[in-house]
């Protein structure tokens, strides 16, 4: 009996020696990802998730897609923001990451406002002569001073005449103002 007892304790101790030597094999641990959207567009993870998710230490490259007429705006984990995209994150716990997506601006048409001056007198006119852009729907404010000696005519817009020294445009289209006869002497 005590030899059996000796035999049973030597091989419980031979296995014992293996489990130590050898170590417990390690845990696998898996991180879920969890990504979200606002607005119009999806997101496509490079790798994809196991059955369990991602392996500990897995690097994910996130990549956000927009629909059409969105654009990608940022990206929201947890407080920080970013707007890599791609943008790569490490599985090192559970996340959670949300693309944010908004409506494409539509263009803006822009118009050219063609200011001339015209006359033998002296003054200063506000936008100066020459070309100048501007967004549709804009207002502009055309305004003429006329020197000491000399004295203000009139505004000559898209051919029709405005005596007042000060005129407003809303820009919807190109204006010239061709004969801007604004001093005399």
């Amino acid at each position: 009996m005590a030899k059996k007892l000796l035999k049973l304790t030597t091989l419980l101790s031979v296995l014992l020696l293996m489990l130590m030597l050898t170590g417990c094999p390690p845990k696998v641990v898996y991180y879920q990802l969890t990504v979200t959207t606002e607005g119009n567009g999806h997101v496509d993870k490079d790798p994809e998730p196991e059955e369990k998710g991602y392996l500990k230490g897995t690097t994910v490259e996130l990549t956000a897609v927009a629909d059409e007429g969105w654009e990608f705006e940022k990206w929201v984990i947890g407080e920080d923001e970013n707007t890599n995209n791609p943008y790569t994150i490490t599985m090192d716990s559970d996340k959670s990451v949300e693309a944010v997506f908004k409506a494409e601006e539509p263009p803006v048409d822009q118009f050219t406002l063609t200011v001339a001056k015209a006359g033998v007198g002296d003054g200063s006119v506000t936008p100066a002569v020459g070309p100048h852009e501007y967004d549709e729907g804009e207002v502009v404010t055309l305004t003429a001073e006329a020197d000491e000696n000399s004295v203000f005519v009139k505004w000559v817009v898209d051919d029709v005449e405005f005596e007042d020294a000060t005129v407003i445009a809303t820009m919807t289209k190109d204006i010239l103002t061709r004969r801007l006869q604004p001093f005399l002497p």
